[in-house]
């Protein structure tokens, strides 16, 4: 190949790849699937919202792990989508290490926290979207399960780098709150 041929295929494999990534990035992996524990309103609240916009729901049952092996993980996996939850942090891991041979990695993490105190501290770590995910976890009032589900299906994920952020929010805890729970978002990076 002649140095001007390679130059000129190299300048339309880069001008080819730019107009993929800005199509993908336009295009943003929705989330397809939300599994959540349905003992906790909050998880509910959030999983109704999810499944409002085209989610598919998967209720743990106490089990994430059987969800997986009893479903099939086809049901659940879809490598064009992100997957969204509301559960306990063990669930978090056990999905974790079940997605991670689809090269799934956490793109979302909020830590809602409630020990010892009746409202919530919530601290996430994201990739993307701070100021919107900050924005519903901070409003005194509002039903921030529905809001975090609302700012997730916005927030382009994943972004840069994860990075962190506490709230100290004013939203009372639930009646059914355990003292914590996890929020999250898993998908290919």
């Amino acid at each position: 190949m002649h140095r001007r041929n390679f130059v000129k295929s190299a300048a339309a494999l880069a001008g080819l790849a730019a107009v993929t990534h800005a199509a993908a990035s336009a295009n943003a992996a929705p989330i397809g699937a939300v599994i959540y524990d349905e003992r906790y309103g909050d998880a509910r609240r959030f999983a109704d919202e999810l499944a409002r916009q085209g989610a598919r729901r998967f209720t743990t049952r106490s089990n994430v792990a059987r969800l997986w092996y009893e479903r099939g993980s086809g049901n659940i996996v879809d490598d064009r989508s992100q997957i969204a939850g509301f559960t306990s942090y063990a669930d978090l891991v056990v999905v974790q290490w079940i997605v991670s041979a689809w090269r799934f990695r956490v793109l979302y993490e909020g830590m809602h926290d409630a020990r010892g105190s009746m409202t919530l501290r919530h601290r996430f770590t994201s990739t993307n979207g701070h100021a919107a995910l900050g924005a519903a976890l901070s409003v005194p009032g509002q039903d921030w399960p529905r809001a975090l589900a609302r700012a997730l299906i916005r927030t382009e994920l994943p972004g840069a780098p994860p990075g962190q952020a506490s709230i100290h929010g004013k939203a009372q805890r639930s009646n059914d709150f355990p003292g914590t729970l996890v929020s999250w978002v898993v998908g290919q990076a």
